[in-house]
């Protein structure tokens, strides 16, 4: 009788997600802030949402999770032709909630309109090759851990085409270490490791040795140290 009853609600529930209209969830995301909602379409099982900061967010929800007792769903972003996101978000009555199988490409044309009064000296296309974060609780927007690796590609400094670059993130016990290097078509051979801890206080070590005459010119205007040895709070 129990097993009955568990594979009616299931059963419930399924249909519930799968035929419910997206419009459901209109009074939770109009809570969040400065985000401004055109549409939604779709079904709570799978919808999308077009808004004035972005082209459309679509989801589509695996069902096999529901049978654990969690919600995934494969979510996509798309902000403009040239910038957008995919990554699977889980949330459980018995897991914490995470982030995983992320990848994408986002622009540093598309990051300065987003931040304008952060200066950026270079111009590339950022390639997410990975990326994972867990929360232990959904009340704070920092996650517990997370790891993140980019390819910085086609990077121009100043007019002056400098290469790819990679860089590998980690965070863990409110600490950020990383690692960039360059790769193999780089014209500034680069390898710098980072941590910000706790405090803000972040440290680096490590070298940037431009190849070119052009380079070298370039990081002398601009008074670059190739070699990296700093301690400061941010």
């Amino acid at each position: 009788m129990k097993k009955q009853l568990l594979l009616f609600a299931l059963v419930v529930v399924f249909f519930f997600i799968a035929y419910a209209p997206a419009t459901l969830i209109t009074p939770y995301v109009k809570n969040i802030q400065n985000l401004s909602i055109n549409h939604i379409n779709g079904s709570l099982w799978q919808g999308s949402i077009t808004s004035n900061h972005f082209e459309k967010l679509s989801w589509d929800i695996n069902p096999i999770y529901l049978l654990l007792g969690q919600i995934s769903a494969d979510i996509v972003i798309k902000f403009d032709k040239h910038n957008h996101l995919n990554t699977n978000t889980v949330m459980g009555l018995f897991t914490d909630p995470y982030i995983d199988d992320t990848s994408g490409q986002l622009t540093t044309t598309y990051l300065q309109q987003l931040a304008p009064n952060t200066p950026i000296m270079v111009n590339a296309t950022l390639d997410i090759q990975h990326a994972r974060a867990t929360w232990l609780s959904t009340d704070t927007a920092l996650p517990q851990e997370a790891e993140l690796s980019i390819g910085a590609n086609q990077v121009n400094l100043l007019g002056e085409k400098i290469g790819d670059y990679q860089a590998i993130l980690n965070y863990s016990n409110q600490t950020l270490e990383g690692k960039i290097k360059s790769q193999k078509n780089a014209s500034v051979d680069t390898n710098i490791t980072f941590k910000i801890d706790s405090h803000n206080v972040l440290t680096a070590k490590g070298s940037a040795q431009p190849k070119t005459q052009d380079l070298k010119e370039i990081f002398k205007e601009l008074n670059i140290n190739t070699k990296v040895s700093l301690k400061q709070r941010l």
